[in-house]
Parts: structure tokens; sequence; C-alpha cells
């Protein structure tokens, strides 16, 4: 069981950075992160990667620069269910670590505080058959 997540420099600097720090003070597993920008971490939980090493991922997002509605521009305004631009990002880093760990996977937002330790036993309590919660 793993957890995974990504970010950019600026959500790193806004929350992300502390929910890195109750990552490692109350997630029992690890935790790899796809980064955007060159970040070291030195803790035993805490694995991470490059995001734009992710295939196709940076010509993907290179393509969206020139599409309106995936920056969830919409007639009436902004609409985040069409902001492929941020959210794409969770597909990729989701489809490469499931791509070699054939375990169970929990999606962490970088805007997560967890505040009390969690257990490995609670965390396999909420799947039910899927892989990925």
């Amino acid at each position: 069981m793993i957890a995974v997540t990504t970010f950019s420099k600026s959500i790193y600097d806004t929350y992300a950075q502390k929910m890195i720090e109750s990552v490692i003070k109350n997630w029992p597993t690890k935790l790899i992160i796809y980064s955007e920008f060159p970040l070291e971490i030195d803790n035993e939980k805490i694995e991470v990667r490059d995001f734009f090493q992710i295939p196709h991922a940076a010509n993907f997002l290179t393509y969206l620069k020139n599409v309106p509605l995936a920056f969830g521009k919409r007639n009436n305004g902004y609409d985040y269910n069409f902001d492929l631009w941020r959210f794409s990002r969770k597909l990729f880093a989701q489809y490469d670590v499931l791509q070699e760990h054939k375990g169970k996977v929990f999606w962490l937002d970088a805007d997560l505080y967890i505040r009390k330790p969690i257990t490995e036993d609670y965390l396999e309590k909420l799947f039910k058959g899927s892989p990925l919660v």
C-alpha cells in the first residue's frame, strides 16, 4: 500500500509542504510525490519523482496551452469541471504509479492535512475491491 500526489512549486509553497509534514508524522505508508520542480526531501517515507518524466505528460500539457476550454473557460466564466490543465496531472501521476505498483494506492491531495495517526488496518477497511482510493 502506498500513497501518491503531485503539485507545482506554487502549490508546494501554499500548502503542500504542510501536507508532507503531516504525512511524515501521521500516514503509515510511503508517499510518492510527482513534483513539477526540483524537490529534495530526506525521509524514508517520501519518494520524489519528476512529473515531467512521465511519458507524454509534457507533450499533453504543451498541447493544452492552445485549448481555452482545457483551462475551464466557459461562456459563463470559469468551471473547474472543465479545467483539464489543472486536473490532468492527477491522472498522469496515478497512471504512472499504477504501471509498477500492483498493490493498493491512495491519492492524497496536496491541500490535505492529516491531524491524527492513521493505521494501515484502518486504510485497508476503506478499500472495497478498488485498487485506488
